[in-house]
Formats: C-alpha cells, sequence, structure tokens
C-alpha cells in the first residue's frame, strides 16, 4: 500500500520568505527550525520521508508538523504546552514561615546550636515544624530558588588569633 504524499493544502498566508523571516524570528523557540523547515521543504515538494531523511528526524514527525501547519498554521506548529510539574513540597505559606526562621538563629529554630545552618539543621527545622521530609538536595534546591546561596564557612577566629599572638 502506497503511503500518501504529505503536502501544504492550506498555506495561512504563509510564503517561502516569510518562513525564512520565521526561522529567526522563533530562534528562541526549541525545534523552532525544524518545524518551520520541514514545512519549507514540504512547500517545495518534497515528501514526509525524503524530508525525514534529510534532517535526520522520524517520518511520522515530519508528517505530524505537516498536519499541525494545514490545521493552523505557524501558531499551532509553533505552539508548546509547558506541563505543570510536582506540585512544591512546602507550600508558599511555609516557604514564607521557613524564611522568616532563616533571619532567626539556629538555637532559636531548635534544630541545633552551631553558628552555620546546614542542611541537617534545617532538614530537622522542616520535620520539627511542617511534618515533611525533604532531601539535602531539594533543600539546596528550594533555598536557591528562594534567593539563598550556599557558601563554606571560614576560619577567621583562627587568623585573628593568630594575630593577637
Amino acid at each position: 500500500m502506497k503511503m500518501k504524499k504529505a503536502e501544504i493544502t492550506n498555506t495561512h498566508g504563509e510564503t517561502k520568505a516569510s518562513l525564512k523571516r520565521a526561522i529567526s524570528k522563533y530562534s528562541e523557540v526549541k525545534k523552532a527550525e525544524i518545524k518551520i523547515t520541514v514545512v519549507m521543504l514540504c512547500m517545495e515538494g518534497y515528501g514526509s520521508n525524503e524530508i525525514a531523511q534529510m534532517l535526520c528526524i522520524h517520518k511520522d514527525t515530519a508528517s505530524k508538523y505537516v498536519k499541525l501547519f494545514n490545521e493552523g498554521g505557524l501558531d499551532k506548529l509553533l505552539d508548546y504546552k509547558t506541563s505543570p510539574g510536582r506540585k512544591p513540597r512546602l507550600t508558599e505559606q511555609e516557604k514564607e514561615m521557613l524564611h522568616e526562621a532563616l533571619l532567626s538563629t539556629p538555637l532559636d529554630m531548635n534544630c541545633g546550636e552551631s553558628v552555620n545552618r546546614t542542611t541537617t539543621e534545617l532538614q530537622t527545622f522542616i520535620k520539627n515544624e511542617f511534618n515533611k521530609e525533604l532531601c539535602t538536595a531539594a533543600i539546596l534546591k528550594m533555598l536557591k530558588n528562594m534567593g539563598y546561596s550556599f557558601t563554606r564557612p571560614t576560619y577567621v577566629l583562627a587568623k585573628a588569633s593568630k594575630k593577637n599572638s
């Protein structure tokens, strides 16, 4: 059984020249260049098998791009729906409480006696306050997203004592 050749049935007012301009316009959109190139090659009369070989993509992908363009033009071809992702472990209210707690000392937080905060101490605080368990990597990532940065403590006291001797 011979497959039907992919063809542009509705140009939506697009020409090869306007598609070339669109490639530079949508340069920040992932895979936009390949999608628009598929449509341009199809306008020139190439089939989906030939286009797939030229661009090193699957023939079904090339056919899908042509179908999307025929249905809704560039808008539908370049429409990206992102997944919502996983829900954060801590709510915004809990993050705000954590932020306020980070402004106090670890002794006030009831999670350690050291001067420097560690992720282990924060794990203890989160477990005690919110009854939720987070791994160290999750805590570091969350703090980075909240605007905090990780630094290693320096031994200022040891340097100061050498000067006094």
